[in-house]
This record gives C-alpha cells, structure tokens and sequence, in this order.
C-alpha cells in the first residue's frame, strides 16, 4: 500500500515511528501511531495498522490489537494482512493462555473467562473472514472450545476424553498443542 503523505512533516513523523518500530521501542511507537492518526486522518488505515501492531507487540493486548487491525480493514488497508495479523492476534492469545504462568488448563477449570474471549478473537476472524485461509483452523479452535465446554457440562471432563473426541475428530489436528496443554493440567488437577 503505497503512503500519499499530506505533508514533509507527516512523512518524517512516519519515519520517526518506523526507526522507533526498529529500534523496539513499542510504547512509544504507539504513542507516535496515535499522534500520527490524529494529526493526519487521511492515512488513517495505515495508522490503525501500526497502532494494532504496538498494543500487541508492547502489552498483549490481542482485542486491541484486533480493533485497530479491523478498522484498519475498514479504511481499506491490504485485506490479506490484516486477515494475518487478525489470525495471528487470535491464535496467539490462546498461545498466551497456554503458556501464562496460572496454566491454560488450570483457567479453563476454574474460570472459562479468559478461554471464552480468547475463542471470541477466533469468533471474530470468522465472522471477517468467513471463507479466509485459516477458516479450517478456526473451525479446530471452535471445537476444541465447545467440546471443552460440553464435556465440563457432562461432569465428563477428563484428559482421555478430550484427547479422544479431538483425535477422532481432528487426526491430523494442527493446533493439538491446546488439547496436550489441557490434558496435561486436567490430570495434574484430577
């Protein structure tokens, strides 16, 4: 996407926040990307791009993230990268819950809270990009949720069960790292 720069002072306040990007100052490169979406609107796609991309990289923050990368959408930035950093804000917030220190699992057994709005994220790119090049990926993603969920409705919440349902379902699975996480703390909680 070419940039047509309303002025010298908006491309060189653009470079600032490229360098700023580069040197891995990511706090305040958002602050630069908002300044930059105030003063110079008619840029706006690009800008909600870079600002979804700083609330991701300098705080985790995959919904923010996902707001401005779909405003971005919006205002007509590239469609096929805003689908990749949609799907990857998504996948990497259940990559997040995995991987925190309280456990995936453990959060699933005890509060479903941050499972069920890290599977809206996946929700959300659904409903973008219903026919998009991970939509088989969101379908796993989904049916692991929902089988989650109805096997914890049937007080048959067991690492054997979710294992087999997943494998029978999705053999070739590409995102079994989710189900060995919850197997692995659902037996280290049985």
């Amino acid at each position: 996407m070419a940039i047509n720069f309303a002025s010298e002072e908006e491309k060189n306040g653009f470079w600032e926040l490229s360098n700023t990007i580069q040197a891995g100052n990511y706090e305040e490169a958002l602050n630069l990307s908002k300044n930059l979406l105030e003063r110079f609107p008619d840029n706006k796609a690009i800008y909600h791009n870079q600002i979804g991309a700083m609330i991701y990289l300098s705080k985790n923050d995959y919904w923010g993230a996902t707001s401005h990368y779909t405003k971005a959408l919006e205002y007509g930035f590239d469609a096929d990268v805003c689908e990749d950093n949609i799907w990857e804000s998504a996948v990497d917030s259940y990559k997040f819950l995995i991987d925190s220190e309280e456990g995936f699992c453990s959060l699933m057994i005890k509060d479903t809270h941050e499972f069920i709005a890290a599977n809206d994220l996946i929700k959300k790119y659904e409903n973008l990009f219903p026919n998009g090049k991970y939509a088989d990926e969101a379908k796993e993603l989904n049916y692991i949720f929902n089988l989650t969920k109805e096997l914890q409705e049937k007080n048959n919440y067991t690492s054997s069960t979710l294992q087999q349902n997943y494998s029978e379902n999705y053999p070739d699975g590409k995102h079994r790292e989710v189900v060995t996480a919850l197997c692995e703390i659902i037996d280290n909680n049985s």
